[in-house]
């Protein structure tokens, strides 16, 4: 089976649905990404500071942080 890419967008709407308090579950079914591949960049937007008690950052503000990420290789198939 081959792997599917996920892209940029896709992590963006993983992210905002979860700030948005939808589950792993229900973002699974709407968007068709595995709940491990969905938890890994949940917890790669917590870590760079997305949470759901704060406020969401803007679009290109959170692409930046996570594109950042990616120089350190944690989002190097994306990128």
């Amino acid at each position: 089976m081959e792997r599917r890419g996920v892209t940029m967008n896709e992590i963006i709407e993983m992210i905002y649905q979860c700030y948005q308090g939808a589950g792993f579950k229900s973002i699974w079914r709407s968007l068709g990404f595995d709940r491990k591949t969905i938890r890994k960049y949940v917890e790669l937007a917590q870590s760079v500071g997305v949470s759901r008690g704060g406020s969401f950052p803007e679009e290109t503000e959170l692409v930046e942080k996570l594109k950042g990420l990616g120089h350190r290789g944690l989002l190097r198939e994306t990128l």
